[in-house]
């Protein structure tokens, strides 16, 4: 590294502070209080400095600090001047890059770490200017990118402003363009969020399938594994999250078709319940099918399972173990209810103003960390409504929730 950054020894310590890359890879070596610094050189991957069987614990450390933005208390073992010794790791996020402490005990990664945050605001500058050389090529892209985006926002306002001296012509046309331009922000903003949501999924999927590459060898059975559910994982979430953004597309496009038949309620809320009971399983959830009425409802099959599941799913994902979701279907001379009961943590009346938006995020969260896309109650919402139905919640703070939905009588 040609620029070093300057800071103030600290006394009576016994660790080291380095800054490194999303993958591991050494950038500079700040700290250096244990004599390593012959081994832990620029360019080094930290993979191969520490013991071969601190590799997986290492590569969860990585992962902690990516998803978390920082990671403390995690005991490594390092070689140092021929011994191997118990090191505690701890960091936070720089930029783009990670900040990583390592001593003897917790209390001292605590304290050294609180030393390099106490840096002038001229070390800080030069720390910076450090990374940002080791990022040039990065920042070249970005600034590329960057160029590339606005010439389309500009090619893109450019076109508004035709739209908008056509639709001057009549009222027809004013009202098709301004469709074209809600439906054009509604795209940007869904753009954003997607590549927002698909950024730390993507790159640890990168990091995962890049470790079990270039280490396979070296990993237990067990740790592949666990590796390898990570990416399915990940995958699986992305690939529900861009099914959804096409649900919405077709949605928000008018091109939404529904296939009504006579559906057959008893069979459709069994089958709803059977294909959930694995889950349920799973998660020590009991799953009851607690009141069936019988009679066929007009309905696209497809569509209306796409509601029901994405009901049961959520009460499965927000239940705690050893509670009781219950599952009913009830009917009036005006219209079929279909309910989902659970036992989680219930939603307050301010959150429940904004449950079937898109893309909402509340305070509640899935009890075994499930993933979510955010889209699945506000696509429910406009299937139901397509229908000619209603969708909504009862629910008290601290008590559990009931999601439910209707359908019109059968004519």
């Amino acid at each position: 590294m040609e620029r070093e950054v300057d800071l103030e020894p600290l006394s009576g310590g016994d660790g080291i502070a380095f800054i490194c890359d999303d993958r591991g890879n050494i950038l500079q070596l700040v700290r250096d209080q244990l004599g390593v610094g012959t081994h832990w050189q620029r360019g080094r991957s930290l993979t191969l400095l520490v013991d071969p069987g601190s590799r997986h614990k290492l590569l969860s450390f990585l992962l902690e600090l990516r998803t978390e933005k920082a990671a403390f208390d995690w005991e490594l073992n390092v070689p140092v001047n021929g011994l191997v010794r118990s090191l505690y790791f701890g960091g936070g996020t720089y930029d783009d890059y990670f900040l990583v402490i390592a001593a003897s005990s917790r209390d001292k990664v605590v304290k050294l770490y609180d030393d390099m945050m106490r840096i002038t605001n001229e070390q800080t500058n030069q720390l910076r200017a450090v990374i940002k050389e080791q990022s040039v090529l990065t920042h070249a892209q970005q600034q590329n990118d960057s160029l590339i985006y606005d010439e389309i926002t500009r090619l893109n306002n450019e076109l508004v402003t035709v739209q908008r001296q056509l639709a001057k012509k009549n009222a027809e046309q004013q009202a098709l363009n301004e469709e074209l331009k809600r439906l054009d922000n509604l795209k940007n903003t869904f753009l954003g969020i997607a590549a927002h949501d698909l950024r730390s999924p993507l790159a640890n999927v990168s990091l995962a399938a890049d470790f079990i590459l270039n280490y396979w060898e070296t990993l237990s059975e067990p740790e592949l594994k666990n590796l390898i559910e990570s990416v399915a994982r990940q995958s699986d979430y992305m690939l529900a999250l861009v099914k959804d953004l096409l649900d919405v597309a077709k949605i928000e496009s008018d091109n939404f078709d529904l296939d009504i038949v006579s559906l057959q309620t008893g069979t459709f809320v069994t089958e709803a319940v059977d294909r959930h009971l694995v889950l349920a399983e799973q998660k020590n959830i009991q799953l009851v099918l607690d009141k069936e009425a019988l009679g066929p409802a007009p309905a696209d099959p497809v569509r209306i399972r796409q509601v029901i599941d994405n009901l049961i799913s959520n009460a499965l994902k927000f239940s705690p173990k050893g509670s009781v979701v219950k599952v009913k279907s009830e009917t009036s001379q005006k219209e079929w209810r279909f309910s989902v009961q659970d036992e989680g943590p219930g939603i307050s009346a301010e959150e429940q103003t904004r449950l079937f938006q898109y893309f909402a995020r509340l305070s509640p969260k899935p009890t075994d960390n499930e993933e979510s896309t955010g889209l699945g109650l506000a696509i429910s919402r406009r299937i139901v409504e397509a229908h000619h139905g209603i969708i909504g919640v009862d629910s008290v703070l601290g008590q559990g929730a009931t999601f439910w939905f209707t359908l019109p009588p059968e004519p």
